[in-house]
């Protein structure tokens, strides 16, 4: 192993388990499919979230838009653009 990684290896505890299981995977394809199933569960819970997230965002802004308040302030305080919060205006 080279000096950057022996380092990184040493200041980062979980390495040397991710290291072990990852050198498993390589030499079994079936623990490989596997990872490569939970990784994308993973992936697909964390676009779940971002999607409700997105989804509360314009709820609120929506109720924001009802009660007059500035677009500017809607997009600093739901992170919508302002296109998103236009079309949300349109539908009020």
């Amino acid at each position: 192993m080279d000096s950057r990684l022996d380092r990184f290896a040493n200041t980062n505890p979980g390495f040397e388990q991710f290291e072990t299981r990852f050198r498993q995977a390589i030499a079994d394809p079936d623990l490989m499919d596997l990872l490569r199933m939970e990784a994308s569960e993973r992936i697909r819970q964390a676009g779940m979230k971002k999607a409700a997230k997105k989804e509360s965002a314009k709820e609120i802004a929506q109720n924001l838009l009802e009660h007059d308040i500035p677009v500017e302030i809607i997009i600093k305080t739901t992170g919508l653009t302002t296109d998103e919060v236009r079309i949300l205006r349109e539908d009020v």
